[in-house]
């Protein structure tokens, strides 16, 4: 599938990208916890297209 995308969100994407492993780093498990919030609050907006 292909979606439009404005080209600021495509560095956005390229940044999240390189970040990306299959190894979850060693962390305290409530900064997991509200990475995961923050990446639904984000998704939201996009469904709701506010951003």
């Amino acid at each position: 599938m292909c979606y439009p995308v404005a080209a600021g969100e495509v560095l956005e994407i390229g940044k999240f990208h390189a970040y990306t492993s299959r190894q979850i780093p060693e962390t305290d498990p409530q900064q997991l916890v509200q990475a995961v919030r923050d990446m639904q609050q984000v998704v939201s907006g996009w469904k709701e297209g506010s951003i």
